[in-house]
C-alpha cells in the first residue's frame, strides 16, 4: 500500500498514522518492511519524522537485525547534510557502546562507508581512547580496522601511533582479533608511522611464548619492510625464521598437518 502513495497529502496521512511508532515498527518482523518502504518511497522532506525517530531510538533500533536493515535503508537514502551531521555526532557520542554490539558495529560501519565525505574525527578520537580494549574484541575490532581504512593520512597516522603505544602490545598481537588490527595498521602506515609501529612490534616479538605466533610476526614484519631500505637490516628477524625452519625439518608429516590446521593466533595469556 505504501508503494502506491504518490501525493503529498497521502504522505502526510501516513506520517500522522506512523508518527511516534517508528522505533517500535523498525524492530518488528513485519513493521520493519513498512518503515523501509516509507524511506524508499516518500520524499526526504516528508519522511523527516522517520529520521528523527530512528535517531532518537538509535541505540535500541541498531541492536537488532530488523532495525539494522532500516538503518541501512535510511543511511543510503539520506542526503540532507544537517541530518548526516547530526547522525554522525550521535554515533560518535555513543561509539563505544555501539561498536561493541553484534549489530550496532555494522550500523556504524555502514555510515562510515556510505557517507565518506563526513568528518569522523570525533568517532576516531573515541576509538583511540580505548584502542587496546576495542582491538581485541570481535565486533569492535572490525570498526577499528574500518577507521584505519577510512581515515585520511593524518588521522590514520595518529591512530597507528596510538596502537604502537599500547601497553603490552603483545597481548593484542597474539589475540585472534587484535592481530588483524595490528597487521592492517602496519601495512597501511606511512614511512614515519611504519617505523614507529615496526619498532614496537619488534620489541614485543621476543615476549611471545608461542613459537608459531612469534615466527608469524617475524614473517609479517619482514614482509612489511621489504620496500623500505631504511628499515632493512634494522631488525634481526632471521633468528626466528631459522628457528622455525629447523623445527620443520625435524617434525613428522602428522605434526606438520596439525600445524596447518591450528589457529595461527590466540595464544593464552598464562
Amino acid at each position: 500500500m505504501v508503494d502506491l502513495v504518490n501525493l503529498e497529502a497521502e504522505e502526510k496521512f501516513f506520517e500522522q498514522v506512523l508518527k511516534t511508532h517508528v522505533g517500535k515498527l523498525a524492530v518488528d518482523q513485519q513493521g520493519t518492511h513498512i518503515i523501509q518502504k516509507v524511506i524508499t518511497s516518500f520524499t526526504e522532506a516528508n519522511r523527516q519524522f522517520v529520521f528523527d525517530e530512528i535517531k532518537e531510538d538509535f541505540l535500541s533500533v541498531s541492536k537488532t537485525s530488523h532495525g539494522l536493515c532500516v538503518i541501512k535503508k535510511l543511511v543510503a537514502n539520506t542526503t540532507f547534510q544537517v541530518n548526516r551531521d547530526s547522525m554522525v555526532e550521535f554515533i560518535s557520542q555513543n561509539a563505544i557502546e555501539l561498536i561493541q554490539d553484534p549489530y550496532g558495529n555494522y550500523a556504524v560501519q555502514e555510515i562510515m562507508e556510505k557517507w565518506k565525505g563526513q568528518n569522523f574525527t570525533s568517532l576516531y578520537n573515541k576509538v583511540k581512547g580505548k584502542i587496546a580494549q576495542l582491538s581485541i574484541q570481535k565486533f569492535s575490532s572490525n570498526v577499528v580496522e574500518k577507521c584505519l581504512e577510512m581515515s585520511d593520512p593524518e588521522q590514520r597516522a595518529d591512530i597507528i601511533r596510538h596502537i604502537a603505544k599500547i601497553d603490552k602490545l603483545v597481548s593484542v598481537m597474539r589475540n585472534s582479533f587484535g592481530n588483524y588490527v595490528v597487521q592492517k595498521a602496519l601495512f597501511l602506515a606511512d614511512d614515519e608511522t611504519k617505523k614507529i609501529l615496526a619498532d614496537s612490534i619488534y620489541e614485543n616479538i621476543p615476549i611471545i611464548q608461542d613459537k608459531k605466533i612469534k615466527v608469524k610476526w617475524a614473517q609479517l614484519l619482514q614482509s612489511s619492510i621489504e620496500s623500505y631500505p631504511s628499515l632493512l637490516g634494522k631488525y634481526d628477524l632471521e633468528k626466528y625464521l631459522i628457528e622455525v625452519q629447523i623445527q620443520r625439518n625435524t617434525r613428522s608429516p602428522n605434526e606438520l598437518e596439525y600445524m596447518r590446521n591450528v589457529n595461527d593466533f590466540d595464544e593464552d595469556d598464562g
